[in-house]
């Protein structure tokens, strides 16, 4: 749900950051210029895998930190609880963003075309042109993400 309420201000962000004519107005012009020069189903763009992207994340992230913060500590009974928690949390978004990333990408990807609607359609002719080169760029981020994400995860222990 927060996903899909928050697809707008996401898209007007990217748009934003690749627009340097509408990155200069600030957020709520850019906001007022692309809801009355485009169809607002535009602000939409890419949800199907923008879903894909907080699904896969949401779902992977949380079991894997539980998970690992089980183990750590039944595996190392002297580990105290909330290192094994950090340690857990750490290794979580690391191996989750390897799933997640592909569709963060095609994501921002949408959003800053201007010719696609849906991230899928997107996918499949990357993948049906050259699938190496596709995994490649589908992955470029992978480590700016993972750099992302761990500094909120740290943070949020401090």
């Amino acid at each position: 749900v927060r996903t899909i309420l928050f697809l707008p201000v996401q898209t007007v962000k990217v748009r934003m950051q690749t627009n340097p004519d509408l990155g200069q107005r600030g957020f709520i012009p850019a906001l007022k210029y692309v809801a009355t020069s485009e169809p607002s189903s535009n602000l939409f763009r890419g949800i199907d895998v923008a879903v894909m992207f907080s699904a896969t994340f949401g779902f992977f992230s949380f079991g894997i930190k539980e998970y690992l913060s089980r183990e750590l500590v039944i595996q190392f009974p002297g580990l105290n609880e909330l290192f094994a928690v950090i340690l857990a949390s750490i290794a979580s978004v690391v191996i989750t963003l390897l799933f997640a990333t592909p569709w963060e990408v095609l994501t921002t990807k949408i959003m800053a075309s201007g010719d696609r609607y849906w991230g899928f359609g997107l996918l499949k002719d990357l993948v049906a042109k050259n699938f190496q080169k596709a995994a490649q760029e589908l992955y470029e981020e992978y480590w700016l993400l993972t750099g992302k994400e761990l500094a909120f995860v740290t943070t949020k222990f401090l």
